[in-house]
């Protein structure tokens, strides 16, 4: 993969780590309450717990994102983190986001299962599971509607703008792409699905990069989770 420089890139960031840092902790909070809300309304397990959990977490991460953006910079999501798309140019983001699901995270897994002790096949298949058996009928659609449109818009603002463009403040591009790949796995707390989401974090932290803008890295976000989708819709 090649990296090509923007303009963006040649202009130092005023987003600091402490900043998103900032931001996460207190995204974990109101995912807490998210969680407890859906956790009362559906009870534990439920998808009014995963819905809800969700809608608490990005109602951290959007609004101290702007903060943070307001006071660092210009406050607009489109001229500081590249919050825009560029059609045709941006469709390119489906292909990756296809071949990620089908090509690049098979393959790793074959790797991984190769060097791991035992079998990860049960452990890989358990998240799908839940969701598949936590959300029926219109709760299915509310949930894959939120992981298709809700989760790669806000997650590629948090991870692949605020975060990714406060790496590159202090680090070179590659490390700061890995940097944010790694973080990206491991924000998900699951060790199992780390080096998939590791890769692929960096896989879209790549396309924001050699862009200039979020477009690609959110048409694939959404069509890796919309391939996932269609799967637990079918299993």
């Amino acid at each position: 993969m090649t990296v090509t420089e923007t303009s963006t890139d040649e202009q130092r960031s005023e987003i600091r780590l402490f900043d998103v840092a900032a931001i996460f902790f207190a995204a974990m909070v109101t995912a807490v309450l998210g969680y407890s809300v859906g956790t009362a309304i559906g009870g534990a397990g439920s998808y009014a717990e995963t819905c809800a959990g969700l809608i608490g977490l990005w109602c951290g991460l959007i609004p101290g994102s702007l903060l943070i953006l307001r006071v660092r910079e210009t406050g607009s999501l489109r001229h500081d983190i590249g919050l825009r798309f560029s059609f045709p140019k941006d469709l390119k983001g489906i292909l990756y986001g296809l071949g990620s699901q089908f090509i690049l995270l098979p393959v790793l897994y074959v790797v991984v299962q190769w060097l791991a002790s035992r079998d990860l096949t049960k452990d890989l298949e358990a998240p799908a599971k839940d969701l598949t058996e936590n959300a029926h009928g219109p709760g299915f659609f509310f949930l894959a509607v939120l992981l298709i449109v809700g989760a790669p818009v806000v997650e590629e603002i948090f991870y692949r703008g605020m975060l990714l463009k406060s790496l590159k403040r202090y680090v070179s591009v590659w490390p700061a792409l890995v940097l944010n790949g790694l973080i990206f796995g491991i924000v998900h707390f699951d060790l199992v699905t780390l080096p998939g989401l590791a890769v692929f974090g960096l896989l879209l932290a790549w396309l924001a990069h050699r862009a200039g803008r979020l477009g690609p890295a959110i048409l694939a976000h959404a069509t890796f989770n919309a391939a996932t989708v269609i799967a637990l819709w079918n299993a």
